[in-house]
């Protein structure tokens, strides 16, 4: 994954997930690297009120692979969003999760893997693969 651009997009709010919050920090294991850009946000779409779009434009990025929590939210929301404005969405497909609640974090996970897929904006759509086939 050398020279590869990792971007983190984390969500903060007021309450629970008050910047310096449990919660708000990064799970054990995820590390960001010193030159990795972490961008905070406050809504689902990782692109609404950010400097996203701006920052991948300067690097001249034009295809993203997406990974992250929250499937129904976050992840849906921001893969959309990224198509919309033009870009190669790649979805990894076992590389996002979500709460459960009616239904379990599977069948949820299932249903947008499905929905996503068949997504189509113009001429582009989102591909869904499984980690093992995404190529940096």
């Amino acid at each position: 994954m050398e020279g590869t651009h990792i971007f983190y997009v984390q969500f903060e709010d007021e309450g629970m997930l008050r910047n310096g919050t449990q919660f708000w920090k990064f799970a054990p294991g995820i590390n960001p690297r010193a030159e990795d850009v972490i961008i905070p946000k406050q809504a689902a779409d990782s692109f609404y009120g950010t400097n996203l779009a701006e920052k991948l434009q300067q690097l001249g990025i034009e295809h993203l692979v997406v990974v992250g929590f929250r499937t129904e939210y976050c992840v849906d929301t921001t893969c959309r969003a990224a198509l919309s404005l033009g870009y190669h969405v790649t979805l990894v497909e076992d590389g996002y999760t979500t709460h459960e609640g009616e239904l379990s974090a599977t069948q949820i996970i299932k249903h947008h893997n499905q929905i996503l897929a068949n997504l189509i904006v113009l001429d582009r759509g989102i591909e869904v693969v499984p980690a093992s086939r995404v190529v940096y």
